[in-house]
C-alpha cells in the first residue's frame, strides 16, 4: 500500500535521515531567512568566516576582520604572541632567553639578528618612558627625550626637579645632582683620545692618561726623634700628591737629621735624593752659613729640610740646628706615589 499523504504530527523525530534529505551544494549552511523558511548559505572562500549579519537577515560568509577591532594587520605570520601567562612577545612566540623579572613584554627572539623598538613623535615634541610603584607615586623614574632642545634625560626622582644624568645636544654628559661615582679601583676619566705633545726631547706615556685618583684631606706630620707638634693637609690627582704643614720639633739638641714621619702616601723614587719643595723656618739657625730652604721627601718616605750647597753635597738640617723649642717649619712638597 503506497503511502500518500503523512502530517507533520505523523513524522517521528529521527525519521529523516542525510539520504533523505534533498542535495545541496558543497560547502553550503542550511539557515532561515527572514521569514523564517529553511534556506541555504554559502559557500564561501577559503579563509572566510561564517558572520552574523543580525535579526532579519541570514547569517553570511565574509573575509575575517584583522583581528581586534581598532587594529588593523596585513600579516602573513605570527607578528604578536600574548601566551597563558599573559606574557606579550613581538616579533616571537615565547620568552624563552629573557630573565623572569622582564618577561612581560618582549621584543624579538634569539634567532633575529638584529632587534629595535622605536618611538616616534612631531618635531620639537617629547617621548618618555615613566616608572611608577604601587604606592600611588606615579612618576618615580623617567627616561625621556626632548626633541625641541635634543637632550637626552635620565631621571631617579623627577618630584625632586633634578635631572639627574642628561646628554647634551652638543654631546656633552651634564650630572644635574649628586656626584659621579667611579665604582672600580683603578679606573677613572680617560683622556687617551687626546693629542700628547709631540715637543722633541719629550716622552708622553699613553699607557698613564686615565685620571683614576682624586682625594683631599688632613694629615699629622711627626718627628722621627723626639717629640713636636703639627698639623697638615693634602691634595692627591692621580699619582701626584701635595702636601703643606708645619711641624715644631722639641729636640733642639741632639744632631739628629729632622726627619718628619706619617706622610699621607708613599713616595716613589724621585731620583737623586727624593722630591723637592720649599720650606719656611722660624728660630731655625743657619746651616753652614746658609738658610735651610729646600725640602725633600727621601726614600724612605720622611721629610728633611737643607740647603743649596754649591759643593757636590746636601747639608740637611739637624735638630742642634734649631734655636728655640718656640719653633716652626713650614713646608711644601709635591711628589708621585705609586700607591
Amino acid at each position: 500500500m503506497a503511502l500518500t499523504k503523512t502530517g507533520t504530527d505523523g513524522l517521528k523525530d529521527d525519521a529523516v535521515s542525510l539520504a533523505k534529505m534533498a542535495g545541496g551544494t558543497d560547502g553550503q549552511i542550511i539557515t532561515y531567512d527572514a521569514s523564517g523558511n529553511p534556506t541555504a548559505v554559502g559557500p564561501g572562500t577559503d579563509g572566510q568566516v561564517l558572520t552574523s549579519t543580525g535579526a532579519g537577515s541570514p547569517p553570511a560568509f565574509e573575509d575575517a576582520a584583522g583581528g581586534v577591532a581598532g587594529i588593523s594587520s596585513s600579516a602573513d605570520a605570527t607578528a604578536i604572541t600574548i601566551d597563558s601567562s599573559e606574557h606579550v612577545i613581538v616579533g616571537g612566540t615565547t620568552v624563552s632567553g629573557v630573565h623572569a623579572n622582564n618577561q612581560d613584554f618582549v621584543v624579538g627572539n634569539t634567532s633575529n639578528s638584529a632587534t629595535g623598538m622605536a618611538l616616534n613623535c612631531a618635531s620639537g615634541g617629547y617621548i618618555s618612558i615613566v616608572m611608577s610603584d604601587g604606592q600611588g607615586d606615579k612618576n618615580k623614574g623617567l627616561i625621556a627625550y626632548n626633541h625641541a632642545d635634543d637632550t637626552f634625560k635620565l631621571v631617579n626622582d623627577p618630584a625632586s626637579g633634578y635631572d639627574t644624568l642628561v646628554l647634551e645636544s652638543d654631546h656633552d654628559v651634564k650630572v644635574g645632582a649628586g656626584n659621579l661615582v667611579i665604582g672600580t679601583a683603578g679606573k677613572g676619566i680617560d683622556f687617551s683620545a687626546q693629542t700628547v705633545t709631540s715637543v722633541t726631547g719629550t716622552t708622553a706615556s699613553q699607557t698613564t692618561e686615565v685620571l683614576d685618583h682624586y682625594e683631599e684631606g688632613s694629615w699629622t706630620p711627626s718627628c722621627q726623634t723626639g717629640s713636636g707638634g703639627g698639623a697638615g693637609q693634602y691634595v692627591r690627582i692621580g699619582n701626584l700628591v701635595t702636601i703643606t704643614g708645619y711641624i715644631n720639633p722639641q729636640d733642639t739638641s741632639s744632631s739628629n737629621t729632622v726627619h718628619l714621619e706619617n706622610i699621607p702616601y708613599p713616595a716613589t723614587s724621585g731620583g737623586g735624593t727624593g722630591w723637592n719643595g720649599a720650606v719656611r723656618g722660624y728660630h731655625i739657625n743657619d746651616i753652614n752659613s746658609k738658610r735651610a730652604h729646600v725640602s725633600v721627601v727621601d726614600t724612605n718616605d720622611t721629610v728633611q729640610f737643607g740647603t743649596l750647597e754649591s759643593a757636590n753635597a746636601w747639608t740637611m738640617l739637624k735638630h742642634n740646628n734649631i734655636a728655640s723649642t718656640n719653633n716652626a717649619i713650614n713646608f711644601t712638597i709635591t711628589y708621585r706615589t705609586d700607591a
